[in-house]
């Protein structure tokens, strides 16, 4: 872990950082929050199987921890949900059909299954300003005008710097 971006980050390489659940970064002038994680819809699938090393190939740790939840509600409260970008690996219900609705499929809730993350973002949706938010949970590539999907592809952010 060091600082960097504001905040702390986890090192991967000298140009690879691993942004914290929750947590608020300022890069190049822009602000962005970033909240990972959400259910695998293969879940079931993957806790029967084992990887060739006989290690389980699905982590309950996908889905962000009591305290990381709390941490992105404080941040979320301590900037009054005013951030540049979300990056995140769901999204909320509404902004996730969007991106399915552009790209001509439906998006299909799995009601009580629905992933925590997503219920998340669901609640706290109307408290989030933001100029655009990526997630990439579902495989597809899809823009709208506030949200990417993305999956193949990668989008540079192309906005005057603040």
């Amino acid at each position: 872990m060091v600082e960097k971006f504001d905040n702390r980050v986890g090192k991967v390489t000298d140009h690879i950082f691993w942004l914290q659940r929750g947590n608020r970064y300022v890069i190049e002038g822009r602000t962005f929050f970033a909240m990972g994680g959400a259910l695998s819809y293969d879940k079931q699938d993957r806790i029967l199987i084992k990887n060739k090393y006989g290690i389980d190939v699905w982590w309950s740790e996908e889905i962000p921890s009591e305290s990381e939840f709390n941490h992105a509600i404080d941040t979320i409260k301590k900037y009054n949900g005013t951030f540049d970008y979300i990056i995140s690996h769901t999204c909320h219900e509404e902004g996730i059909k969007s991106c399915f609705d552009k790209i001509g499929r439906v998006y299909h809730s799995n009601g009580n299954e629905t992933c925590r993350v997503q219920r998340f973002f669901d609640i706290y949706k109307n408290e989030l300003s933001f100029k655009r938010w990526y997630f990439g949970h579902f495989h597809i590539n899809a823009h709208t005008d506030k949200y990417s999907c993305l999956y193949e592809e990668i989008e540079k952010i192309h906005d005057e710097q603040q």
